[in-house]
């Protein structure tokens, strides 16, 4: 009953990721892990984004509130484009902190919902954390 169509198996085909669907219960699953049309950004904008990142919290006592956190980038950082990310999965620094950065940052909500707090997995990250509350 879960058999896929002719016409569904040869789209499937077609999409690498997916060739190996047997059932609509296991196409459904995967084309939620597949992200048409978002590219991955290069590593080297990757490295030098996190880069920034981590000197940015720095300068903050490592610890720093994403709306702080985003004033700061754009002083320290007027001219990184930002564009670079333009296409990709990376939408916001959070984002960028949660997908590639979780070796260096810790990523904590705070009592207002769209705000977190960036925190640099240190000594100076949980002294900042502390001096930050």
């Amino acid at each position: 009953a879960n058999s896929l169509g002719r016409g569904q198996v040869a789209r499937l085909a077609a999409v690498p990721a997916l060739r190996t669907a047997r059932s609509l219960g296991t196409y459904v699953m995967q084309m939620t892990d597949v992200k048409p049309g978002l590219a991955e950004p290069s590593e080297e904008t990757i490295k030098q984004a996190l880069s920034n990142a981590e000197e940015v919290v720095k300068s903050a006592g490592g610890c720093i509130d994403s709306l702080s956190f985003g004033r700061e980038w754009k002083e320290m950082y007027p001219t990184f484009d930002r564009d670079a990310f333009k296409g990709t999965r990376i939408t916001s620094f959070n984002k960028l902190l949660s997908m590639y950065g979780s070796e260096l940052f810790s990523i904590e909500s705070t009592k207002k919902k769209e705000v977190k707090l960036y925190i640099l997995k240190d000594s100076a990250g949980a002294e900042g954390k502390v001096a930050y509350q």
